[in-house]
């Protein structure tokens, strides 16, 4: 068995590296979203559509270990990724890095990436006030945690917001402004967002 985790970038194959590209077109096995796959639909793979849980991608790399497999990951597999838990269960397994929407959204404002503080809000409660030690931070927001929340929590500090929504995509718009104006966010999509002190 061959075993690759494949970063795709935060949306549509035209931000997968090249590495990334020639392991999909050397595999015969590709397992990712349903999102994910739509971008190879002209491979000859086979394929299988999951919806994220490690352990469902697992079984499934059990279940064809006569295949060459690439697992497609949203982003970067080691950024909040896929790619630790799939690295903790097989030893031999190559990750292929892609860029991630917390990378992303860094090209779309006058911000840089050094000395950034990267996180995830996804599934976990962050304590906001432990983060305010920092002076950019970057984060992946989800549905319980969205930056109408984010922007509560900063009411007040000398801050600037960055909300990027579909990153990548058609729809992508990223605004800026102070948390105040941002405490009634309700714009579906996913988002990112990087808080910018001013100090």
């Amino acid at each position: 068995m061959k075993l690759t985790v494949v970063g795709v970038g935060p949306a549509g194959d035209s931000m997968i590296t090249l590495a990334g590209q020639r392991a999909v077109e050397s595999a015969t096995l590709l397992i990712g979203s349903k999102r994910q796959l739509r971008m190879f639909c002209g491979h000859t793979a086979k394929t299988v559509e999951i919806n994220g849980r490690t352990s469902e991608i697992i079984a499934c790399v059990e279940a064809n270990k006569n295949e060459r497999i690439v697992i497609l990951a949203s982003g970067d597999p080691l950024l909040f990724g896929i790619g630790k838990g799939i690295r903790e269960r097989y030893e031999k397994v190559e990750i292929i890095s892609g860029i991630s929407s917390l990378q992303y959204i860094f090209t779309k404002i006058p911000v840089d990436m050094n000395e950034v503080f990267f996180t995830s809000t996804h599934g976990r409660r962050l304590d906001f006030e432990s983060l305010k030690i920092h002076q950019k931070i970057a984060m992946v927001t989800d549905k319980v945690n969205h930056p109408g929340i984010i922007a509560k929590a900063f009411l007040g500090e000398p801050v600037t917001v960055y909300i990027g929504t579909d990153l990548g995509y058609e729809s992508e718009s990223v605004v800026m402004g102070k948390p105040e104006e941002f405490c009634e966010f309700k714009k579906e999509g996913m988002h990112v967002v990087v808080i910018h002190y001013e100090r």
